[in-house]
């Protein structure tokens, strides 16, 4: 059985989080996911282009944390890159390996992935602008990450 079958007040929790856009879509695997949102992060000032993303849940869930795929990807070259916190699969790696708990929602991973996405956007992606600021800082919503 589906998590959502064997829980279907968690299921009716989560389907409440998210509004239009956003539509919860069942995929060909079988797994739930939410699809027709997009993802723009502005901290400091700075602002990261648009990018499309998917929120799929996956058959773990909620122990397991939910998977997030920009469109596009990011660089097939990045994937499964330490630094850059692209998984293997080019799914973005947005939470440690203490951050997800199983009450956690697709609200939670999508505050999560937001403040990925500008981490990311700023010290990786290769089409952003490399302009030095010292007062440039790296917020992590659980605490704040060691940039070298």
């Amino acid at each position: 059985m589906r998590w959502y079958e064997l829980d279907p007040g968690r299921l009716e929790h989560e389907r409440s989080l998210l509004r239009n856009p956003w539509e919860l879509v069942e995929r060909g695997d079988g797994r739930l996911a939410w699809e027709g949102g997009t993802l723009v992060s502005s901290h400091r000032r700075r602002e990261t282009p648009r990018r499309d993303v998917s929120l799929i849940y996956p058959k773990g869930f909620p122990a397991r944390f939910i998977e997030a795929r920009l469109d596009p990807d990011p660089p097939q070259e990045q994937w499964g890159m330490w630094l850059a916190h692209v998984n293997a699969d080019g799914s973005a790696c947005y939470v440690t390996a203490d951050g997800w708990r199983p009450q956690d929602t697709v609200r939670d991973a999508l505050k999560l992935l937001d403040v990925w996405w500008w981490n990311y956007y700023w010290t990786c992606d290769p089409d952003a602008p490399r302009q030095p600021d010292p007062a440039f800082g790296f917020p992590w919503p659980r605490g704040k990450i060691a940039v070298p």
